[in-house]
């Protein structure tokens, strides 16, 4: 019998295993459901870092405009 790995519990066969098909096919569905996680996570991130960065510009462009026009504008 083989042994699992530390981090996600893959399973590494032994020298001359049989029967492991099975679970290395577990394997493949442990991996690829990680990556997804991580997929959007990432996304997640990236939207929110976009996000911010728009409402900075908004606001950058909110207080140039009252300094040109001299009008009080607030950002909400």
């Amino acid at each position: 019998m083989g042994s699992y790995t530390a981090n996600y519990q893959l399973y590494m066969t032994a020298a001359a295993e049989q029967g492991w098909g099975d679970l290395v096919a577990e394997n493949f569905e442990t991996i690829d459901s990680i990556l997804k996680t991580v997929s959007n996570t990432a996304t997640s991130a990236k939207t929110a870092a976009e996000n911010a960065d728009h409402k900075a510009e908004a606001a950058a462009k909110t207080a140039q405009w009252s300094q040109i026009s001299g009008k009080p504008t607030y950002v909400m």
